[in-house]
């Protein structure tokens, strides 16, 4: 029950109710996440459960929810979603390290992890191998440099980690503030953005998005989303949603694995979007990100 004025100030006051909205799902995406893996990072320790207090409200409200009165999920239902893997690779924003949590109840062995941050210096992805980690636990790694990394504009960081067949089994993705923990260099406005390699040329162009939507039965669709920048530029923060072909109102609820993504140069992702079919109403997918325009893909059958 604490305002969010401050924390959406970090990334600039807001222009209106609709960037307020925007830059409040920064927020409840961090914050349960945050909640998820500071439980993590000391679980038997100083932890042995997590409790949510409300996970939605009856009535239109700005907090205290995973999804809001009109059924639409919030940011921090993803967040939370993302915080609370079993086998969760994360960042420890007050060391400066990585950590890789296991809450499952068998040990793993021979994966491999990476970390690549970007900030207004450039990029630096570092590889490193591990032997195993032990069921419940948490353990800490010590990348070079990222205590450094973007003290003066913030910074982004992904972390993936692997099997040991080299297949993707948990990816992460932070935005970092600077040193006075402000997220100047993600100032939204066409225009003024000041990180520079975060995205270059400002809002990422439609040309370089390239998406499809395919309906698997009529209650499921797979939408993908890859980004063929071939420089520095994400596509931050974008919320996938269906919209009615004729009306472009929303179609809710909808249940995805995923949303509100971040996409790397020369990534993909793929988000499966479940709904209930309503006659005469047509479903297409709609997006819309930090640096990314609205935009509406038709779903192919």
């Amino acid at each position: 029950y604490i305002s969010y004025d401050s924390s959406i100030d970090a990334y600039g006051h807001p222009n209106d109710v609709k960037d307020f909205a925007m830059k409040a799902q920064l927020v409840n995406y961090n914050q349960y996440r945050s909640l998820a893996e500071g439980f993590s990072s000391h679980m038997w320790d100083w932890y042995t459960g997590v409790i949510i207090w409300k996970t939605q409200n009856p009535w239109t409200a700005m907090l205290g929810q995973m999804y809001d009165v009109y059924l639409d999920p919030n940011a921090c239902l993803y967040g939370l979603q993302e915080g609370a893997k079993p086998l969760h690779i994360m960042y420890d924003p007050v060391k400066k390290t990585v950590r890789i949590a296991n809450n499952s109840t068998t040990p793993i062995y021979n994966i491999k992890y990476s970390a690549w941050t970007s900030d207004s210096l450039g990029t630096t992805i570092y590889d490193n191998v591990v032997d195993s980690i032990p069921a419940q636990t948490c353990n800490e790694f010590m990348p070079r440099n990222l205590d450094y990394a973007g003290k003066n504009d913030g910074h982004v960081l992904c972390l993936k980690l692997f099997d040991s067949t080299g297949k993707l089994i948990d990816r992460n993705f932070y935005w970092l503030p600077d040193e006075n923990d402000m997220f100047k260099g993600f100032s939204r406005s066409p225009g003024q953005f000041e990180y520079e390699h975060f995205v270059k040329n400002q809002w990422v162009k439609d040309s370089y998005l390239k998406m499809s939507a395919l309906e698997e039965n009529d209650r499921k669709v797979v939408f993908k989303i890859k980004n063929e920048w071939d420089c520095h530029s994400i596509a931050f923060f974008v919320r996938i949603s269906l919209v009615d072909k004729k009306t472009k109102k929303r179609i809710l609820p909808v249940f995805c694995n995923n949303n509100y993504i971040s996409v790397l140069p020369g990534e993909e992702q793929t988000v499966d979007l479940e709904f209930t079919p309503v006659k005469g109403i047509e479903p297409m997918v709609c997006i819309e990100g930090w640096n990314v325009d609205k935009q509406f893909i038709e779903i192919k059958k």
